[in-house]
């Protein structure tokens, strides 16, 4: 009923597929796509819900067997179609080059090493950042946003942007997202293709398992501790 993404991967690695396309919510997260950067060489995800009519599959089936490579156009029909619904016009997508997550990894490293050096006082803020789901306390926020507020060190952060560049080729999205947890809508002002989890204290049976995770052990955590008033 149910599969741990790390079995995921190890599905698909030996078919060796040139793409995955994902018509499943969230799966933009980095530590999903950590635990399957060498399942295929490249991945149509989305960082929220997606929509009950996923992907339109009508106008995107011939091009993804007669022009795969273009795997862009695939992309930004996915948002026109959204973009035209009348009822629920919310998607966001990205196509990401596996390849060069390992870049993006070594990058988020040197952001974290240099922040911990500094009081972090934005955490105190932390859902001022972009995140892409309705619960109370956010499970999916944008990997970009994150870094730019946290880093203290522009070369780092400089790295950073340089290997997204490389690793999301391409990313788009609707004014809105729209989440079931609290059956609403939030603003995306700001995607970089990619969402990331931040530990908090007050739930440690989730920091003692996410600290299991490959992206963790390999890259390491951003910890919220809100300072209380």
């Amino acid at each position: 009923r149910w599969m741990d993404i790390s079995e995921l991967a190890q599905g698909i690695k030996p078919l060796n597929p040139d793409f995955v396309l994902f018509d499943a919510c969230s799966m933009a997260s980095v530590e999903a796509l950590w635990e399957m950067r060498d399942a295929t060489r490249y991945a149509i995800v989305s960082a929220a819900e997606i929509m009950i009519k996923g992907f339109p599959y009508r106008d995107i089936v011939s091009s993804l067997f007669t022009n795969w490579e273009d795997l862009s156009a695939v992309c930004s029909c996915f948002v026109s179609s959204y973009e035209k619904e009348q009822n629920m016009p919310h998607a966001t997508v990205s196509l990401v080059d596996m390849s060069h997550l390992e870049g993006v990894a070594n990058a988020v490293s040197k952001v974290l090493s240099s922040a911990r050096k500094i009081e972090r006082s934005w955490l105190n803020n932390v859902d001022s950042l972009q995140y892409y789901e309705g619960i109370t306390n956010h499970v999916f926020y944008d990997l970009g946003d994150c870094m730019t507020r946290l880093a203290t060190d522009s070369e780092a952060l400089a790295e950073f942007e340089s290997a997204m560049e490389q690793a999301v080729l391409w990313e788009g999205h609707t004014a809105e997202g729209y989440s079931d947890y609290n059956s609403s809508t939030f603003p995306i002002k700001r995607s970089s293709g990619l969402t990331v989890y931040i530990t908090r204290h007050n739930f440690p049976v989730w920091t003692d398992e996410y600290a299991k995770t490959e992206w963790a052990k390999d890259v390491g955590m951003i910890q919220y501790y809100k300072t209380e008033k």
